[in-house]
């Protein structure tokens, strides 16, 4: 055999001096190799379908059916995790609210992920189960997850985030409050970015709760309705005022767990802009595939941040 120029792809011929006959070879091993990067790229890249078919002058059709056969990912076993690292949790829908991813990563890499119908309690248990007890979790205080964390891992450090915190105030809030009482807090919540120490730490709680005293009689303030049937119904007046003021009270316990620890963070930035941003911006570009295929998507996004 010997070399016999190129095909019209720009593959190498080969000419058998014996038989007079041209052949090409073929690798299937380092085909479906480049096929499965190319999908890949696809996935996690910002290129459209439209532009993979344009580049390989075919049909995006084509370009779909050359995929059929790699919708499928298996996912990885449980990674071996070192004692006393901080876990950073969050889940994210990925299909209305019919499947959501949960993740848990450190401040490197991600660790694990998992697909539930829904984020409570039983399904963050159920994943927190399968991961050693870290030395501290950080979190954006939903309720479900706050609940399996302090059944399960009864002596790890719980911090919630600030960034959800202070944007959770800022809805309550908005921009520019109206009262006395909205103005307060929100100066007040412009000084919890810069609570480092346990002094300012006593000092801004001790703020809070001077603020909350004073302005109770204006938080408990009710309004009335009378019905036509004779029913009473009532509601508090100033709802979102204090809504504002409780996300506080009931953020109290974890929200300056990082005073005196250096090594946990304050905010989960960490999985909300390195990963869960990032993972949202995908789904939008591939709008329109099936549930299933949003999990190979979230799989091999996620899985190339393991690494």
């Amino acid at each position: 055999m010997r070399k016999y120029g190129k095909t019209g792809a720009g593959t190498p011929r080969w000419f058998c001096t014996l038989c007079k006959q041209s052949t090409v070879w073929k690798r299937g091993d380092l085909t479906d190799l480049s096929l499965k990067r190319e999908f890949a790229r696809w996935l996690r890249g910002n290129g459209s379908l439209s532009e993979l078919a344009q580049k390989r002058k075919t049909s995006a059709r084509t370009v779909m059916r050359s995929f059929r056969k790699l919708w499928k990912i298996q996912l990885p076993k449980q990674p071996l995790v070192p004692t006393g690292y901080t876990l950073i949790c969050d889940g994210v829908y990925i299909h209305k609210r019919e499947c959501c991813v949960l993740v848990g990563t450190r401040q490197s890499n991600v660790l694990m992920w998992r697909f539930v119908p829904y984020e409570t309690s039983t399904t963050w248990s159920l994943f927190f189960r399968e991961l050693p007890q870290p030395e501290a979790l950080v979190c954006d205080g939903q309720k479900g997850m706050l609940l399996a964390a302090r059944t399960i891992w009864k002596e790890a450090r719980i911090q919630r985030c600030l960034a959800h915190t202070m944007r959770s105030l800022h809805t309550y809030l908005t921009k520019h409050p109206q009262t006395i009482a909205g103005k307060n807090l929100q100066e007040l919540a412009q000084e919890l970015p810069r609570v480092w120490t346990r002094r300012q730490r006593r000092r801004w709680i001790h703020s809070y709760f001077r603020l909350f005293h004073r302005h109770s009689l204006l938080l408990k303030e009710r309004s009335y309705i009378k019905h036509t049937d004779g029913t009473i119904q009532w509601w508090y007046t100033h709802r979102n005022l204090r809504s504002a003021y409780y996300v506080i009270k009931h953020s109290l316990p974890y929200l300056f767990t990082y005073v005196g620890h250096c090594a946990i963070p304050r905010t989960s930035n960490y999985v909300e802009g390195g990963i869960n941003a990032r993972l949202k911006e995908l789904l939008r570009r591939h709008r329109g595939l099936t549930v299933e295929k949003k999990k190979v998507l979230t799989s091999y996004f996620l899985l190339s941040k393991q690494r």
